[in-house]
């Protein structure tokens, strides 16, 4: 793959460059809510202005997105940093409530996409082997999710709680695999196992949750 020095080189200075770039988005992004947004937005007072946080969000993903795109990482990536940002920001909760009703559309949304990714007729030939994996997955991520909790000096009733609740695979294993496969790191089959895995741990979760 790597056919001469200079290749490595440039590959090297491509990554730093992209790090470097995924690195000053999230400070800028920070800088902007906590800085400059916060203090500017206070004054209008979002409670009688509540348009201005929902525009707020919307400016932030979309130029988020478009910014990633352009220091050649995925928009897709873009928008899940100013996702993270922006629910740890002062306003957040406004947010929140205001775009509850789109969630649920957005959500419904994606979900139906994720499903016409997998191949049910692959799963139903390799059902015993997603099964297993499945469960070895989510029970790994139990148990290393409640050894933090009680790191954390949660309760045992916390930290089984919450290891439940947060055992399946998380949805941007979709995004991840989605770029793996179209950049040639994925076959077919590597694919399919990743989507299904994540498909069937999700849908097992919502049993989960409801038990923790």
């Amino acid at each position: 793959f790597l056919v001469s020095g200079h290749t490595e080189s440039q590959l090297l200075g491509d990554l730093l460059i992209t790090i470097g770039g995924v690195l000053a988005l999230v400070l800028g992004l920070y800088l902007l809510l906590n800085k400059i947004a916060a203090p500017v937005l206070h004054v209008f007072t979002l409670e009688h202005n509540r348009e201005m946080a929902i525009l707020l969000a919307i400016i932030i993903s979309i130029g988020s997105a478009w910014t990633a795109h352009r220091i050649g990482i995925s928009p897709a990536i873009g928008a899940f940093i100013a996702g993270m940002l922006l629910g740890s920001s002062p306003f957040a909760s406004q947010i929140r409530v205001d775009v509850s009703s789109l969630r649920i559309i957005f959500l419904t949304l994606f979900f139906s996409a994720v499903g016409m990714l997998a191949d049910p007729m692959w799963i139903g030939h390799n059902f015993i082997f997603i099964a297993l994996l499945t469960i070895a997955i989510m029970l790994l991520k139990t148990v290393v999710s409640f050894a933090i909790f009680k790191v954390c000096d949660n309760s045992i009733a916390v930290a089984v709680a919450s290891s439940l609740c947060i055992s399946q695979i998380g949805e941007f294993a979709f995004v991840l695999s989605n770029l793996a496969k179209g950049a040639h790191l994925l076959s077919d089959d590597l694919y399919q196992i990743i989507i299904s895995v994540t498909i069937v741990s999700l849908f097992i979760t919502t049993f989960l949750i409801k038990s923790g």
